[in-house]
């Protein structure tokens, strides 16, 4: 799951939004910062957050052998 932060909705993204999203059962929750540039992904494993930085390769424990180059995303914003 992709959550797409922006100033109108970064509280409920970040909150209320996060919550439901990880007592429903999402296993792996993207939150992306485009003013940040960054995507904080949050596990229901347990396994605290983990963020990643515009230039970072972002795997997903999920989907093998997948990569997302987070500034080829940002750059076209």
């Amino acid at each position: 799951m992709v959550e797409v932060l922006s100033p109108a909705t970064r509280a409920n993204g970040l909150g209320i939004k996060r919550d439901l999203y990880m007592r429903s059962g999402v296993r792996e929750l993207w939150l992306a910062d485009p003013d940040a540039r960054t995507v904080t992904r949050v596990q229901l494993n347990g396994s605290g957050d983990q963020l990643f930085i515009e230039g970072d390769l972002l795997h997903s424990e999920l989907l093998d052998g997948f990569a997302l180059d987070l500034a080829s995303v940002f750059r076209l914003l």
